[in-house]
């Protein structure tokens, strides 16, 4: 794949694809719209963009985790005493969804960044935001109250019409994208080990015990053998 220093499209002529580096935001409503066949952005701001029907996840690609939450200074604990309250957000329609949802009516102050502030500044009197570590929340002095509106991470996504030559490549890709996250589900661990484990494989670490056949390869005029299993990281 070809791509300029900066540049905001790049080419893989051997697949003939190409890519597209844009804003998250500006992803999700290009897929929606028919601009993009594809493209990676997060469940929220797919959500947010308004095109849930005219788009489909194919797979959650396990990054970028966060949830959507409501969050306000304490003395506020639940999301029906936001009733008629200012909440400012980046994602109103986010916001006022999770609103309703508590048969709750707020009053939406648009931020398109460090919405955290808001309350600080006056701006409002809670906020709508996406937290992952909830560190920048406690240092402006505020709790999350509630459920999370929506729980989000990055998925890869399609438009809901595609040609069948173009259907045919977005199932290869579909095909990679699995096995490299499959892949990193696993781990190759090679290791010498005594003769007589081989033998009596009952000695062998648990985890690596536990697959169905570790693969041992004979040497001579040694008494180690050299071991490779393929266990999960948390084995």
């Amino acid at each position: 794949m070809q791509r300029e220093h900066r540049a905001l499209f790049a080419t893989d002529a051997d697949n003939q694809v190409q890519f597209v580096f844009l804003r998250p935001t500006d992803i999700a409503r290009n897929v929606g719209t028919g601009v993009l066949d594809l493209g990676i952005t997060g469940q929220d701001l797919l959500a947010e963009a308004g095109t849930s029907t005219s788009t489909i996840e194919l797979l959650e690609l396990g990054f970028g985790r966060s949830a959507f939450s409501f969050a306000a200074p304490p003395g506020i604990d639940s999301v029906t005493e936001l009733e008629g309250l200012r909440v400012a957000t980046s994602f109103p329609e986010l916001a006022r969804q999770g609103a309703a949802a508590c048969n709750t009516t707020i009053g939406v102050v648009r931020l398109d960044g460090a919405v955290e502030t808001a309350v600080e500044l006056g701006l409002a009197d809670a906020i709508a935001d996406v937290v992952e570590t909830g560190s920048s929340l406690r240092a402006a002095g505020l709790e999350t109250i509630g459920e999370p509106i929506l729980r989000s991470q990055a998925v890869l996504v399609r438009g809901e019409y595609l040609s069948d030559s173009r259907e045919r490549s977005v199932q290869v890709l579909l095909h990679r994208l699995r096995g490299v996250l499959i892949a990193r589900e696993w781990v190759m661990i090679d290791y010498n080990c005594p003769q007589r484990f081989s033998r009596k494989r009952a000695r062998l670490p648990r985890a690596l015990n536990r697959r169905r056949s570790p693969h041992l390869t004979s040497t001579i005029g040694s008494r180690c053998a050299p071991w490779s299993a393929v266990p999960k990281p948390s084995q």
